[in-house]
């Protein structure tokens, strides 16, 4: 910080004399963290310090005191005496204060070595004593050199003691020092990890339609905010499952949500790394007895810290197989769940009425999955509102007859064919058919500008 300031203050002008007395106040303020103060002349600190304060005006003084002492005693006892008040006096009232200091010194009467000189007195007082308890001895004998013993004793005593209390003081201050640190840091993470969140839920709240979605993830995180109040004032818990079921049509926003709900569960401390693993009914289930133990295994371990999403998760109990390898996998999983419960959380997701047979496949999914969320299909306002978005992130437009054509080709398709466009899939199929059609446009053509590369037309569509 000193370099910083001093590096600064070059680049300006007339600013020695302030950044002096600034640097003097600042080391006034850090010193105490910087080193004990009463093993000052014992380290190379002082020296240290001086050089990066003896800038500007206070370099002549510096070199001033290096002429006058060959060695660096002088300054790196001292300096730390006078360096505040020397920067408001310029270079001539610095010079003049520093040899009047150096007379001081050398008289021993230096007011700003009270304590040194208090110090010293105290120890010709203890060298006094002795020279009385001698002369005690000599004359009392025995009774005085036990008297004489009992006061050293007594005496070596009350050091030991004072030693002890003022190392205890000391401990004491540096173990309140670091509990303040470390509840500042803690402060500082959950003010970071709720600025996360937020954005994270601004994020979610962007998402197109799933109104009833954003409202059940929002009711999940102010639950958990409040369990976690209930902590800090050391209340009885209620269990909290947070395991989920998305149900609903693919291409509904149940990836999108899940991996969304990693990130927030990871800030508010539920989960530690907060990434999504993707699996499937394939990423489970092995073709030889005892292999689909081993293969969710490997699966769970790479999920924990996270998400584990197991997509179309009612493939693994096929109705009418009985013998299907999917149950042992099942059962696996649930096991596994317990034991990773503090670090691993599942999110099962298919449509509607496949799940409810899923979850009845175990007797532990039960207890486990108790919060379902359902992804309604988009409405074709929803879906042409996608579309646009998806040509808004490409850089691109369309043109009005393009958007009515796209708005009549939603309405006009059939219901039967609903599930099989797949929803939010299905317009990111039909704009990058759309983006290909227009390719092949603008290449029969002789010259593009960036407005034709950029608009879709009518006949894009």
């Amino acid at each position: 910080v000193m370099n910083l300031i001093l590096c600064l203050s070059r680049l300006s002008e007339d600013s020695t004399s302030k950044v002096s007395r600034y640097l003097g106040a600042y080391f006034d303020k850090v010193a105490v963290f910087l080193v004990n103060r009463e093993e000052l002349d014992r380290t190379v600190d002082a020296k240290f310090i001086f050089k990066k304060l003896c800038s500007g005006r206070l370099e002549k003084s510096a070199e001033m005191l290096r002429e006058a002492k060959n060695d660096f005693a002088l300054y790196k006892k001292n300096c730390f005496y006078y360096r505040s008040d020397a920067g408001s006096l310029g270079v001539e009232g610095t010079i003049a204060y520093v040899k009047d200091h150096e007379q001081k010194l050398k008289n021993g009467i230096s007011d700003d070595l009270e304590k040194t000189l208090q110090k010293n007195g105290k120890k010709q007082t203890e060298k006094n004593d002795t020279h009385i308890e001698k002369d005690t001895e000599k004359n009392s004998g025995k009774n005085a050199d036990k008297n004489a013993d009992k006061t050293s004793v007594t005496k070596e005593d009350k050091k030991s003691a004072a030693k002890k209390e003022d190392t205890s003081s000391q401990n004491g201050a540096s173990s309140l020092e670091a509990e303040e640190e470390k509840a500042l840091l803690s402060q500082l993470a959950e003010k970071k990890a709720e600025e996360r969140v937020a954005e994270l839920l601004k994020e979610l709240n962007q998402l197109i339609g799933l109104a009833q979605v954003k409202t059940e993830i929002n009711s999940l995180i102010n639950l958990i905010k409040v369990k976690k109040l209930r902590e800090k004032y050391k209340l009885p818990q209620m269990k909290v499952s947070y395991h989920m079921v998305f149900t609903g049509s693919p291409g509904t926003g149940k990836t999108t949500v899940a991996r969304l709900v990693a990130q927030i569960y990871k800030e508010l401390g539920i989960l530690s790394t907060g990434t999504l693993t993707e699996t499937d009914r394939s990423g489970l289930v092995a073709g030889y007895v005892g292999q689909t133990a081993l293969k969710v295994k490997e699966v769970v371990e790479r999920a924990l810290g996270g998400v584990l999403f197991i997509d179309e998760a009612y493939a693994l109990v096929p109705e009418h197989s009985a013998n299907d390898f999917g149950t042992e996998a099942v059962d696996t999983l649930v096991k596994l769940m317990e034991d990773h419960r503090d670090d691993l959380v599942i999110i099962v997701a298919g449509y509607t009425e496949e799940m409810q047979r899923f979850l009845k496949a175990n007797t532990g999914f039960h207890s486990r999955f108790n919060k379902f969320i359902d992804f309604p299909d988009y409405s074709n306002e929803e879906l042409f509102e996608i579309l646009i978005s998806m040509a808004d992130s490409a850089g691109m437009q369309l043109t009005d007859g393009a958007k009515q054509k796209v708005m009549a080709q939603l309405k006009e398709m059939p219901q039967e064919s609903r599930s099989e466009f797949g929803n939010a899939r299905g317009i990111r199929n039909l704009f990058e058919r759309i983006v290909s059609n227009q390719a092949n446009r603008l290449i029969r053509e002789e010259k593009q500008t960036v407005e034709d590369v950029t608009l879709l037309t009518e006949e894009d569509v």
